[in-house]
């Protein structure tokens, strides 16, 4: 599991997510993040907690996220003292560890927290709502046509056009 929390660490709010797993998060504005918040951020600070054997990795928009060491199993079994050496590289793209050889792309964890069929939803619906020069062409011309054209007849797309019959 990974945890999104505000980048103060402070209060943060819990929601359930499915399976009984837990997803946290908050932002100091109060808005729910969304996929878009989370495509540009890159890594900031990156540390390991021993205590709740945890990578914290703070974002550049402010947000910090959790990775479970045990959801990095190359690296699971590694003492503490070589966990605690972690670094981004890369832009902030890429957290590192030298004395493991171990990297891991920081935007694949959380892809992979937020799980990658949810995330490619939500990026179709935001590519769906984008605005194209075509797109407001054709909504101008269906509004002063009456809107958008709808389908004629109760069983046929066009004139002489059959319906496909659902099976």
């Amino acid at each position: 599991m990974l945890a999104l929390l505000s980048g103060s660490f402070g209060t943060t709010h819990r929601t359930s997510w499915k399976n009984g797993q837990r997803f946290m998060a908050t932002r100091s504005s109060t808005s729910i993040p969304t996929v878009t918040d989370l495509s540009a951020a890159r890594g900031a600070a990156a540390h390991y907690d021993a205590v709740r054997r945890r990578v914290v990795v703070e974002l550049t928009n402010g947000y910090a996220f959790e990775i479970p060491i045990e959801k990095l199993p190359e690296i699971a079994a590694a003492p503490a003292g070589a966990l605690a050496s972690v670094e981004i590289l890369g832009a902030g793209n890429v957290l590192h560890w030298d004395s493991l050889d171990a990297d891991y792309s920081i935007p694949a964890l959380v892809l992979r927290a937020v799980g990658e069929t949810y995330a490619a939803r939500e990026f179709a619906r935001l590519g769906g709502r984008s605005r194209s020069r075509q797109k407001v062409a054709a909504a101008r011309a269906n509004g002063k046509r009456g809107g958008r054209p709808r389908l004629k007849g109760r069983g046929t797309k066009k004139k002489g056009t059959p319906a496909r019959r659902k099976r």
